[in-house]
């Protein structure tokens, strides 16, 4: 089975894009540039895809959250294709909304966590299907935990245009305490995972989802949050939004 196959089937990386408006406050066109993909995020329903809020706000001036893409595994083929399988054709679909928790605080990137309204439903396939959300606030540390997404893994001098994997150790939050603590404070809706040599996700993984495989599926544990300037660096774990910590506002705010 293909990396394809062992992801799509189970776990959909979505990217999130942020899309210049001209003096005409039209949308640009994809080949002028003006097109960048900001995040990634996971679909939790029809309409709804979750993701951190640093993703959902921290844009720069003169650009909005205009899209995400669905179902999408290399930018530079299309469609997807392997030699046993082609994928269904991306799903481009604009937002209607975003919803930032409350509480967030952009220094300290407490509460970072955030779920992107879509203006159609989603249709399901075998590259997009909804994740499973963790509601258990136990960890196992040590337990390895599958990380997804777009952007640049420890070592790569350059963002790649395709979804990337890597397995993580999830590791104690008094870990990141003592790396973090001073400069920005962690709290009990934070997770903590890596601090391997060369291992870790870097810039453009920001709204990631973190994932256990446990009894035959993917369960979403975590969003990425930040990590050190230092990525990948021995004893340098990474920090994750806890999903369990915020299953209740997840519930609680997806539209009806």
């Amino acid at each position: 089975m293909s990396v394809l196959y062992l992801l799509t089937q189970h776990l959909t990386i979505i990217k999130v894009i942020d899309t210049h408006l001209t003096k005409q406050n039209k949308f640009s066109d994809k080949d002028t540039g003006n097109v960048r993909f900001a995040c990634s995020g996971s679909i939790i329903a029809k309409r709804v895809v979750l993701t951190a809020a640093h993703c959902a706000l921290a844009k720069p001036e003169g650009y909005k959250l205009s899209t995400v893409v669905i179902g999408e595994w290399d930018i530079s083929r299309s469609p997807d294709c392997n030699e046993f399988f082609c994928a269904p054709t991306t799903q481009a679909i604009k937002v209607e909304s975003v919803s930032v928790h409350p509480g967030y605080e952009q220094k300290i990137f407490r509460h970072d966590i955030a779920m992107i309204i879509l203006k159609e439903e989603i249709k399901y396939s075998v590259t997009a299907a909804p994740i499973c959300l963790n509601d258990k606030p136990e960890i196992v540390i040590n337990e390895r935990a599958s990380l997804v997404g777009w952007g640049k893994l420890s070592g790569q001098n350059n963002l790649v245009g395709r979804q990337q994997q890597l397995d993580v150790p999830l590791v104690s939050l008094e870990t990141c305490e003592r790396i973090f603590g001073e400069s920005v404070p962690i709290h009990e809706g934070q997770l903590c995972a890596g601090g391997e040599e060369g291992k870790d996700a870097c810039s453009g993984f920001g709204g990631a989802p973190l994932t256990l495989h446990r009894d035959g599926q993917y369960t979403q544990v975590g969003i990425v949050s930040f990590g050190s300037e230092n990525c990948g660096t021995e004893g340098v774990p990474s920090v994750y939004t806890n999903i369990a910590h915020y299953h209740k506002w997840i519930v609680d705010n997806l539209p009806s």
